[in-house]
Protein backbone atom coordinates (compact mmCIF):
# COMPACT_ATOMS: atom_id res chain seq x y z
CA UNK A 1 0.00 0.00 0.00
CA UNK A 2 1.48 3.43 -1.11
CA UNK A 3 0.59 6.32 0.87
CA UNK A 4 0.61 8.79 -2.64
CA UNK A 5 -2.02 10.82 -1.74
CA UNK A 6 -2.60 13.46 0.78
CA UNK A 7 -0.57 16.13 3.01
CA UNK A 8 2.44 14.19 3.63
CA UNK A 9 3.13 13.22 -0.27
CA UNK A 10 2.09 17.05 -0.92
CA UNK A 11 4.75 17.96 1.50
CA UNK A 12 7.51 15.48 -0.38
CA UNK A 13 6.91 16.67 -3.40
CA UNK A 14 7.27 20.30 -2.13
CA UNK A 15 10.64 19.18 -0.43
CA UNK A 16 11.85 18.11 -3.72
CA UNK A 17 11.51 20.88 -5.80
CA UNK A 18 12.97 23.03 -3.18
CA UNK A 19 15.98 20.76 -2.96
CA UNK A 20 15.80 20.70 -6.82
CA UNK A 21 16.00 24.51 -7.00
CA UNK A 22 18.47 24.79 -4.20
CA UNK A 23 20.97 22.16 -5.96
CA UNK A 24 20.58 24.56 -9.28
CA UNK A 25 21.99 27.45 -6.98
CA UNK A 26 17.99 29.10 -7.16
CA UNK A 27 16.93 30.56 -3.93
CA UNK A 28 14.20 28.47 -2.79
CA UNK A 29 13.06 27.54 0.52
CA UNK A 30 12.61 24.45 2.22
CA UNK A 31 8.68 23.81 3.88
CA UNK A 32 8.15 24.00 6.82
CA UNK A 33 6.52 20.58 7.15
CA UNK A 34 8.99 19.47 4.40
CA UNK A 35 11.29 16.64 4.52
CA UNK A 36 14.90 17.76 5.46
CA UNK A 37 16.85 14.66 5.49
CA UNK A 38 20.44 15.03 2.85
CA UNK A 39 18.27 11.94 1.35
CA UNK A 40 16.26 14.18 -0.82
CA UNK A 41 19.21 16.17 -1.94
CA UNK A 42 20.61 13.10 -3.03
CA UNK A 43 17.13 12.24 -4.82
CA UNK A 44 17.32 15.90 -6.40
CA UNK A 45 20.91 15.21 -7.47
CA UNK A 46 19.88 12.12 -9.41
CA UNK A 47 17.25 13.83 -11.26
CA UNK A 48 19.03 16.69 -12.02
CA UNK A 49 22.00 14.22 -13.48
CA UNK A 50 18.88 12.20 -15.50
CA UNK A 51 16.61 15.35 -16.49
CA UNK A 52 18.80 18.42 -16.51
CA UNK A 53 17.60 21.81 -15.36
CA UNK A 54 14.63 21.53 -17.30
CA UNK A 55 11.97 21.64 -14.50
CA UNK A 56 13.14 25.28 -14.04
CA UNK A 57 11.18 26.47 -17.25
CA UNK A 58 7.99 24.70 -16.25
CA UNK A 59 5.43 26.46 -13.94
CA UNK A 60 5.69 25.88 -10.67
CA UNK A 61 2.77 23.33 -10.04
CA UNK A 62 3.45 21.24 -13.02
CA UNK A 63 7.57 21.14 -12.51
CA UNK A 64 5.98 20.58 -8.95
CA UNK A 65 3.63 17.62 -9.94
CA UNK A 66 6.21 15.84 -12.77
CA UNK A 67 9.32 16.16 -9.95
CA UNK A 68 7.06 14.56 -7.69
CA UNK A 69 6.00 11.64 -9.37
CA UNK A 70 9.82 10.98 -10.50
CA UNK A 71 11.17 11.10 -7.15
CA UNK A 72 7.77 9.11 -5.58
CA UNK A 73 8.83 6.57 -8.36
CA UNK A 74 12.41 6.29 -7.64
CA UNK A 75 11.93 5.77 -3.56
CA UNK A 76 9.65 2.93 -4.23
CA UNK A 77 12.33 0.92 -6.84
CA UNK A 78 14.83 1.59 -3.81
CA UNK A 79 12.11 -0.21 -1.25
CA UNK A 80 11.84 -2.65 -3.87
CA UNK A 81 15.29 -3.36 -4.21
CA UNK A 82 15.11 -3.65 -0.08
CA UNK A 83 13.09 -5.99 0.12
CA UNK A 84 14.46 -8.31 -3.05
CA UNK A 85 17.57 -8.72 -0.66
CA UNK A 86 15.35 -9.88 1.76
CA UNK A 87 13.49 -12.32 0.01
CA UNK A 88 10.21 -10.40 -0.10
CA UNK A 89 7.80 -9.68 -2.68
CA UNK A 90 4.28 -8.15 -2.88
CA UNK A 91 1.75 -9.27 -6.20
CA UNK A 92 0.13 -5.92 -5.84
CA UNK A 93 1.75 -2.37 -4.90
CA UNK A 94 -1.59 -0.35 -4.28
CA UNK A 95 -1.58 3.20 -5.14
CA UNK A 96 -3.65 5.12 -2.49
CA UNK A 97 -4.55 8.31 -5.31
CA UNK A 98 -5.37 5.41 -7.04
CA UNK A 99 -8.96 4.92 -4.76
CA UNK A 100 -9.95 8.75 -5.29
CA UNK A 101 -8.95 8.46 -9.36
CA UNK A 102 -11.37 5.68 -9.76
CA UNK A 103 -13.98 6.51 -7.79
CA UNK A 104 -14.24 4.25 -5.02
CA UNK A 105 -13.38 6.33 -2.41
CA UNK A 106 -16.90 8.21 -3.56
CA UNK A 107 -18.74 5.05 -3.62
CA UNK A 108 -17.61 4.30 -0.09
CA UNK A 109 -18.32 7.48 1.67
CA UNK A 110 -22.00 7.30 -0.28
CA UNK A 111 -22.61 4.01 0.69
CA UNK A 112 -21.85 4.99 4.19
CA UNK A 113 -24.18 7.94 3.86
CA UNK A 114 -27.28 5.76 3.15
CA UNK A 115 -26.80 3.82 5.75
CA UNK A 116 -26.78 7.03 8.10
CA UNK A 117 -23.35 6.06 8.89
CA UNK A 118 -21.58 9.77 7.60
CA UNK A 119 -22.47 13.30 9.04
CA UNK A 120 -22.00 16.93 9.46
CA UNK A 121 -20.61 19.12 12.15
CA UNK A 122 -18.42 21.88 13.63
CA UNK A 123 -17.48 22.68 9.70
CA UNK A 124 -16.24 19.00 8.92
CA UNK A 125 -17.70 15.22 8.00
CA UNK A 126 -17.50 12.57 10.24
CA UNK A 127 -18.08 8.95 10.10
CA UNK A 128 -21.01 8.34 13.19
CA UNK A 129 -19.32 5.86 14.90
CA UNK A 130 -20.98 6.38 17.85
CA UNK A 131 -23.81 4.45 15.82
CA UNK A 132 -22.01 1.45 16.00
CA UNK A 133 -20.85 1.55 19.69
CA UNK A 134 -17.90 3.44 19.62
CA UNK A 135 -17.41 5.82 22.50
CA UNK A 136 -16.87 8.84 19.90
CA UNK A 137 -17.25 9.68 16.21
CA UNK A 138 -14.31 10.48 13.52
CA UNK A 139 -13.45 12.89 11.05
CA UNK A 140 -13.16 11.38 7.75
CA UNK A 141 -13.13 15.06 5.92
CA UNK A 142 -11.56 18.01 7.48
CA UNK A 143 -12.77 21.57 7.48
CA UNK A 144 -10.74 22.35 4.78
CA UNK A 145 -11.87 19.99 2.09
CA UNK A 146 -9.15 17.38 2.59
CA UNK A 147 -9.93 13.76 3.73
CA UNK A 148 -8.33 12.25 6.61
CA UNK A 149 -5.98 9.10 6.82
CA UNK A 150 -9.42 7.32 8.08
CA UNK A 151 -11.34 8.52 4.62
CA UNK A 152 -8.50 6.76 2.79
CA UNK A 153 -8.54 3.44 4.97
CA UNK A 154 -12.29 3.25 4.85
CA UNK A 155 -12.20 3.39 1.06
CA UNK A 156 -9.00 0.92 0.73
CA UNK A 157 -11.36 -1.65 2.94
CA UNK A 158 -14.12 -0.52 0.45
CA UNK A 159 -12.08 -1.81 -2.10
CA UNK A 160 -10.78 -5.29 -0.62
CA UNK A 161 -14.23 -6.05 0.71
CA UNK A 162 -16.77 -4.83 -1.83
CA UNK A 163 -14.43 -4.71 -5.48
CA UNK A 164 -12.12 -7.40 -4.99
CA UNK A 165 -14.04 -9.53 -2.92
CA UNK A 166 -11.84 -11.11 -0.53
CA UNK A 167 -12.92 -13.20 1.80
CA UNK A 168 -10.72 -12.47 4.79
CA UNK A 169 -8.68 -8.99 5.35
CA UNK A 170 -5.30 -9.32 7.43
CA UNK A 171 -3.66 -6.45 8.60
CA UNK A 172 -0.56 -5.68 10.01
CA UNK A 173 -0.05 -2.56 12.37
CA UNK A 174 2.42 -0.95 14.45
CA UNK A 175 1.66 -0.99 17.79
CA UNK A 176 0.97 2.99 17.83
CA UNK A 177 -2.16 2.45 15.62
CA UNK A 178 -3.70 -0.58 18.46
CA UNK A 179 -6.56 1.96 19.32
CA UNK A 180 -7.85 2.24 15.82
CA UNK A 181 -8.93 -1.38 15.69
CA UNK A 182 -12.08 -1.09 16.96
CA UNK A 183 -13.35 2.13 14.94
CA UNK A 184 -12.17 0.20 11.60
CA UNK A 185 -14.59 -2.63 12.79
CA UNK A 186 -16.87 -0.84 12.75
CA UNK A 187 -16.59 0.82 8.96
CA UNK A 188 -16.70 -3.00 8.19
CA UNK A 189 -19.53 -3.27 9.71
CA UNK A 190 -21.05 -0.24 8.20
CA UNK A 191 -20.52 -1.64 5.00
CA UNK A 192 -22.49 -4.30 5.55
CA UNK A 193 -19.41 -7.02 6.09
CA UNK A 194 -19.15 -9.10 8.88
CA UNK A 195 -16.09 -7.26 11.13
CA UNK A 196 -14.56 -11.07 11.99
CA UNK A 197 -13.06 -11.40 8.25
CA UNK A 198 -10.94 -8.22 8.93
CA UNK A 199 -8.37 -9.13 11.33
CA UNK A 200 -5.38 -7.23 12.86
CA UNK A 201 -2.27 -8.08 13.65
CA UNK A 202 0.16 -5.73 15.79
CA UNK A 203 3.78 -5.72 15.38
CA UNK A 204 5.81 -3.66 17.84
CA UNK A 205 8.09 -0.66 17.88
CA UNK A 206 11.54 -0.79 17.91
CA UNK A 207 13.39 0.99 20.08
CA UNK A 208 17.09 2.22 18.90
CA UNK A 209 19.97 3.50 20.81
CA UNK A 210 23.01 5.60 19.64
CA UNK A 211 25.41 4.88 22.87
CA UNK A 212 23.16 5.68 25.75
CA UNK A 213 20.46 8.07 23.95
CA UNK A 214 17.60 6.75 22.51
CA UNK A 215 17.23 7.96 18.76
CA UNK A 216 13.93 9.25 17.35
CA UNK A 217 13.65 8.27 14.13
CA UNK A 218 11.79 10.42 11.72
CA UNK A 219 11.51 10.90 7.71
CA UNK A 220 10.82 14.55 8.02
CA UNK A 221 13.98 15.57 9.99
CA UNK A 222 15.99 13.21 8.18
CA UNK A 223 17.41 10.99 11.01
CA UNK A 224 16.53 7.61 9.58
CA UNK A 225 18.50 4.20 9.26
CA UNK A 226 16.92 2.44 6.63
CA UNK A 227 16.54 -1.12 5.83
CA UNK A 228 19.66 -1.30 3.58
CA UNK A 229 21.93 -0.35 6.35
CA UNK A 230 20.54 -2.65 8.94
Amino acid sequence: YVNDAGSQIDAFYRSLYARYQQCLSVDAEMPSDGYLGSYMIDLAEEIIAEQGDRFLSLPPEEALSQLGHIGLVKLIELIKSDLERLGVSFDVWFSEQSLFDNGQYDRAMSLLREGGYIGEKEDATWFVSTALGEDKDNVVVRSDGSPTYFASDIAYHYNKFLERNFDKVINIWGADHQGHISRMKAVVAALGIAPERLEVIISQMVTLRRGDELVRISKRSGDIITLREV
